[in-house]
């Protein structure tokens, strides 16, 4: 609430010094309460918004007080100073050149005339001002970089932390691969057999002593798009089995005979005698076979695989499948004969020149830098087809494989 209160005499338009007034204020603005006192004394005040605080809070009872002693009440002695030209009153801070600031004057209009304990309030009042400021910073501090000393132990974190993340390389784009790959393989064989094979069947089952390690080698090359690769290259892989068979044969010898009772009986009036004889045959060249060799295949793989990649933290998930086509390049050991009485050389056998295999996989893949990455996966492959083309025992080759591969972006 602000209410002025005005001698007889407030409205005359050449200000008096010895003209009093009452101000009563709560809570007002600085702005609104020199507005309000400009148009009830019949002034102009000039000064800078920013010095004086226009929105700082006043509240004063004042009575019969001049208006240099309301001025006093509304601002600090040590810090403001007034000067009053005519009817104008500018308000400056004490240092300051006692000039006029450029504020625009406040525009008033005219007053009509009051009437006793009738108070008119009349506001319009414009400012236009522009600040610029323009400033420039320099800062100067010093940093200390410590190397890591070199008995620190380096792991895997620090190897692999400031290596760009994998997710980076799944682009709406062409890339190319190449690079290395090594696989340590366990592998072993399946068999079936048509009817009527079944002895030969199991005898296969029992010479085949499960499984036996073997490797591979290959050049890889992906072909990558997105989150989804294409996968091919060449590989040479050995794939083994151990042959475990005993058997034992005879030529020659004779009949032992020996005998066992001797029994007579009556006919007519002669006596006739009977022997029950036991032979048991003794051969003379006795041989027994013992194998226990390692089986080996040979192929040049040519694989095609899709595969997906799913981006984990800074890493890649991958899974993989397709087919495999593997030529024969290669092949040694031995092999049941299908009367089951003897071994035989594999070369013997009518082999299948081209294999036909499934393979799935998965691993994960890690950045070693911008450009390579770092594979280490497992995969299973087991043939499609039968390795010997006309053999009363099919044989398909399988393996389970770790595969460790360095990847180069090209």
């Amino acid at each position: 609430m602000l209410t002025f209160l005005v001698a007889p005499n407030a409205h005359a338009q050449i200000i008096s010094t010895g003209d009093k007034y009452n101000l009563i204020v709560s809570d007002q603005p600085l702005g609104t309460v020199l507005d309000q006192l400009a148009r009830t004394a019949g002034v102009t005040f000039s000064y800078n918004p920013d010095q004086i605080g226009i929105n700082r809070k006043i509240s004063l009872r004042i009575t019969q007080k001049t208006l240099p002693e309301i001025m006093r009440q509304l601002f600090d002695e040590g810090t403001f100073d007034f000067r009053q030209k005519g009817n104008q009153v500018v308000i400056f801070r004490k240092g300051e050149k006692d000039t006029e600031t450029k504020a625009d004057p406040v525009n008033l209009k005219e007053l009509p005339v009051s009437k006793p304990d009738t108070v008119y309030l009349v506001k319009e009042r414009r400012i236009t001002d522009t600040i610029t400021r323009i400033e420039t910073r320099i800062k100067t501090d010093t940093v200390y970089i410590v190397e890591k000393q070199p008995e620190n132990k380096i792991g895997s974190k620090d190897i692999f932390r400031k290596n760009p993340p994998m997710y980076a390389r799944l682009k709406p784009e062409i890339s190319v691969d190449a690079g290395l790959k090594v696989s340590a393989l366990l592998s072993y064989r399946s068999y079936t057999a048509d009817d009527g094979y079944g002895e030969l069947l199991d005898a296969y089952q029992k010479a085949d002593s499960g499984y036996a390690f073997s490797g591979a080698a290959a050049i890889a090359l992906t072909l990558n798009y997105n989150r989804l690769s294409f996968a091919t290259g060449i590989e040479v892989v050995q794939l083994s089995h151990r042959f475990n068979y005993n058997f034992t044969t005879a030529l020659g010898g004779y009949y032992l005979k020996d005998t066992l009772d001797t029994y007579y009986t009556i006919s007519n009036s002669d006596t006739a005698w009977f022997y029950l004889v036991d032979s048991s045959y003794l051969p003379e060249d006795v041989k027994q076979f013992r194998y226990n060799t390692l089986v080996k295949y040979r192929y040049l793989d040519f694989p095609f695989m899709i595969q997906y990649n799913l981006p984990v933290a800074r890493n890649l998930l991958y899974f993989n499948a397709g087919i495999i086509a593997g030529v024969s390049v290669g092949r040694s050991g031995y092999y049941l004969s299908s009367d089951n009485q003897t071994v035989a050389d594999l070369k013997t056998l009518k082999n299948r020149p081209i294999l036909i295999s499934a393979k799935v996989g998965a691993g994960i893949s890690l950045p070693v830098s911008s450009r390579l990455v770092l594979n280490a996966g497992v995969h299973y492959r087991h043939a499609l087809q039968s390795v010997y083309k006309d053999f009363e025992v099919k044989t398909y080759p399988a393996a389970l494989g770790a595969d460790l591969s360095l990847m180069l972006r090209l």
